[in-house]
C-alpha cells in the first residue's frame, strides 16, 4: 500500500504557509512593510522589503532607539529600489551604527521546503513501518 500523501496533515499544513512565504516574498517588491517597538532589552525593529526582512536592534537608552511604530506604504525614496529576486544574506550597520540583519525571501523559502519535506519522509517512514508491523492484510470471502 502507497503512502496517502494526499491524506496527510503535514502536506496540508506545510502547503498554506509556503503559499504565504511565497506571498510575502512577490509583497515586499511592491511595498514595504516595518514594526518597531522599543522594550527594556533594547529597541528592535522588522523591515520587509526589497526581498527580504531586516531585523535591527538599537541598545537601552541608545539616542538612536526606534520609537514604537507600525506600518506599510510606498518604499522611502521617490523611485523604488531596482529590483532584486535573489539578494544576499547581510549582516552590517546602519547609517546611525545600529546592527542589523537581513534575510532574504529565497532563503526563507528554501530552508522551509527542505525542513517540511524532511517532516513528509518522516512521516512517510513512520507510516511504512507502521504498515509492516501491522502484517498483511487478512483477505475474507464471502
Amino acid at each position: 500500500m502507497r503512502f496517502p500523501l494526499l491524506r496527510s496533515r503535514a502536506l496540508w499544513f506545510g502547503g498554506p504557509t509556503l503559499l504565504f512565504l511565497l506571498w510575502a516574498w512577490v509583497d515586499s517588491t511592491r511595498n514595504r512593510s516595518w514594526l518597531q517597538k522599543g522594550s527594556p532589552w533594547g529597541s528592535f525593529a522588522f523591515e520587509h522589503w526589497n526581498s527580504a526582512i531586516e531585523i535591527g536592534r538599537a541598545p537601552v537608552g541608545s539616542p538612536s532607539a526606534f520609537a514604537d511604530k507600525m506600518g506599510r506604504g510606498p518604499f522611502p525614496t521617490k523611485e523604488p529600489p531596482p529590483l532584486v529576486w535573489w539578494p544576499a544574506v547581510e549582516a552590517k550597520r546602519d547609517f546611525y551604527g545600529r546592527p542589523y540583519i537581513r534575510v532574504p525571501h529565497w532563503l526563507l523559502v528554501l530552508a522551509y521546503i527542505v525542513t517540511w519535506s524532511a517532516v513528509i519522509r518522516f512521516r512517510r517512514r513512520h507510516w511504512m513501518k507502521a504498515q509492516r508491523q501491522a502484517g498483511p492484510a487478512q483477505l475474507t470471502t464471502s
